[in-house]
């Protein structure tokens, strides 16, 4: 499955600007990287009680 999300994009696409000198790291930035980090946290916490709920197994009836 992929995991690829588009929090995780944005944070990705925010390091490289701050990486390549395009933005230079501020307070509103900081705040804005945080807030994606907390979003991407809550999203991956989801995604995690979403497998728990799965069945571990799926049972193929051959009649069927």
């Amino acid at each position: 499955m992929e995991l690829e999300s588009e929090t995780g994009s944005k944070l990705r696409r925010l390091y490289a600007t701050i990486e390549d000198g395009t933005m230079e790291l501020d307070d509103v930035l900081k705040g804005r990287i945080s807030e994606l980090r907390q979003e991407l946290s809550r999203n991956q916490a989801e995604l995690e009680k979403t497998r728990s709920a799965l069945p571990r197994t799926i049972a193929i009836d051959a009649a069927k």
